[in-house]
């Protein structure tokens, strides 16, 4: 319900979760945005600093690994609330980065940060996607410019991007499900196998994966339009000429991308580093990673300052190298830009895209769609400056992440194909 923007449901489901098992809303609902929860954050808050001496007691006492990782969830969430009211409603600093600290301490007792995995891939894919291998590669995959790719780091404004994009009536946005998510390892081992066989079957080899990547793309789009029909609204929908496929961990995929679709529009959104690593940070991500024994793990390179920011230099050393293998390839909107001049920059995103303007883009944030992804009620309040400088409120607390960014600390990176009306960052 939260995702579909229906709050008066999303509350009901709320109080139920509470009322049948506080346990699990402890440690799952208290993300929930208070504001739309009647009693709003006194309640919350109430029930927080209630039961926090409970629960610390539990985790105090448990000796099984599995009882002290649920004690720890709870825990992680009920601090992650008291940040979010004290960042929000005290403005008391101190208490709410006390809090946030916390809410990561107990994170990192049930999760993984794993950045040497980031490291060693992108040092594959800079081996593998050089000069040469984009210069042998010229002429294959799927011709097609349907398909719009949007990248970026994490909290970078991806979501609001796609969301501009999908007010367009010919373009249909998929969410944060990505066709590319899991199939680069069977795409690379297709390609390892086509080589023996020579340049031109490879080209064979990367155009028919092409072709199937655009076919899974429209049949999950017919997908979603049967599922509307189904749930009773309306079914009168016009084939999209152009699907955004949008995922932040496809900046490391954009060789594969390039070469799949030659044509495809890639869209990079980039925001202020210290904007991008503390909005990250601060931000509860969780994934299930498979382990050896066959169970699952929870893993966030998020949760801890240091691995955030060596993250963030990874990101921004693969995105350097995909503009140095393909110079001008990858178009760049830069959020700072996008909130400062919505119709400038959107107008740009448009004609990149080669389609004609509608005004209507301008409403976005007015159309009733599913938003899949951690920024849905962020974008459904429409464009503002918010975002903008918002570290700055802990820049005490933040001086080890300044340090630790180093020579990353700027990015001079503008929007493509765009001139400012003043000065935005």
């Amino acid at each position: 319900y939260m995702i579909m923007g229906d709050y008066e449901n999303a509350v009901k489901d709320y109080f139920e979760m509470y009322k049948l098992d506080k346990d699990r809303f402890l440690h799952e609902g208290l993300g929930t945005e208070a504001d739309v929860i009647p009693g709003g954050w006194n309640w919350i808050v109430n029930v927080v600093e209630k039961d926090l001496r409970r629960i610390t007691h539990e985790l105090d006492s448990a000796y099984e690994t599995s009882l002290r990782e649920l004690a720890a969830k709870k825990l992680q969430k009920m601090h992650l609330a008291l940040w979010t009211y004290h960042d929000k409603i005290t403005k008391d600093r101190d208490n709410a980065w006390k809090h946030l600290e916390q809410s990561q301490y107990f994170k990192q007792v049930y999760t993984m940060s794993l950045p040497e995995m980031e490291i060693e891939h992108s040092r594959g894919l800079k081996e593998i996607f050089n000069v040469d291998f984009i210069q042998k590669i010229k002429g294959a995959g799927n011709m097609s410019r349907m398909p719009i790719f949007i990248v970026g780091f994490p909290r970078s404004g991806t979501t609001l991007l796609e969301r501009v994009l999908d007010a367009h009536p010919q373009v249909a946005g998929l969410g944060e499900n990505s066709i590319m998510n899991g199939k680069v390892g069977s795409i690379r081992s297709q390609l390892q196998d086509s080589y023996k066989r020579g340049w031109s079957y490879v080209h064979q080899v990367i155009t028919t994966i092409g072709n199937e990547v655009v076919t899974s793309m429209e049949k999950r789009w017919d997908n979603i339009v049967d599922s509307r029909f189904r749930d009773g609204e309306d079914s009168n929908e016009v084939k999209p000429t152009r699907i955004i496929d949008k995922l932040n961990t496809n900046h490391r995929n954009v060789g594969f991308i390039h070469m799949l679709f030659p044509n495809a529009l890639i869209i990079h959104a980039a925001r202020n580093p210290m904007d991008s690593v503390f909005s990250a940070y601060k931000h509860d991500f969780n994934v299930e990673f498979p382990m050896p024994d066959g169970s699952t793990k929870n893993f966030d390179n998020m949760c801890r300052m240091d691995t955030a920011v060596e993250v963030y230099q990874v990101y921004r050393d693969i995105m350097d190298h995909w503009e140095s293998v393909m110079p001008g390839r990858i178009m760049h909107v830069r959020y700072e830009e996008l909130v400062h001049d919505l119709e400038g920059v959107a107008k740009a995103v448009i004609a990149a895209a080669g389609l004609t303007w509608h005004d209507e883009i301008l409403n976005f944030h007015l159309r009733k769609q599913a938003v899949n992804t951690w920024s849905s009620t962020q974008v459904r309040k429409g464009i503002n400056t918010k975002g903008i400088d918002t570290w700055k409120k802990y820049e005490a607390q933040l001086e080890p992440m300044l340090e630790m960014l180093g020579d990353y600390i700027d990015y001079d990176l503008t929007t493509s194909h765009y001139t400012p009306i003043k000065e935005n960052f």
